[in-house]
């Protein structure tokens, strides 16, 4: 299945089919089956395309959670807050995005942490 057939519903021709005759295909007798054939193949191949999307989904996925690693902060260490807020009509390159330091305190919830700041 290649991106053109999936985008046009049917194959190009490569210079080879100048070279050697074509295969041999029905004409279609009517426009409204040739239609109807377009709208079922071009179906076929969205829902083929949708499968394997997920299926490559999935191992994405499984190939992140492999390498991804918690992170673990123990009580009183030094710690940065992320804070990427966006500022209407302002350039976000080259804003820092991180503030602190803050002293860790203790876990609230399992990806809530208490911090609290130097002053």
């Amino acid at each position: 299945m290649t991106p053109n057939f999936v985008a046009t519903g049917r194959e190009v021709h490569a210079p080879v089919g100048l070279v050697y005759t074509p295969p041999e295909t029905e004409r279609p007798t009517c426009y409204a089956s040739h239609a109807d054939e377009l709208i079922d193949r071009m179906r076929r191949a969205h829902t083929l395309v949708r499968e394997q999307l997920g299926v490559a989904a999935v191992r994405n996925k499984r190939n992140y959670d492999m390498r991804v690693r918690p992170q673990h902060y123990s009580q009183g260490q030094w710690v940065y807050y992320f804070n990427p807020r966006k500022i209407q009509s302002r350039q976000d390159k080259w804003r820092r995005k991180y503030q602190g330091p803050y002293r860790r305190q203790y876990t609230l919830k399992a990806a809530v942490e208490l911090i609290s700041s130097l002053l």
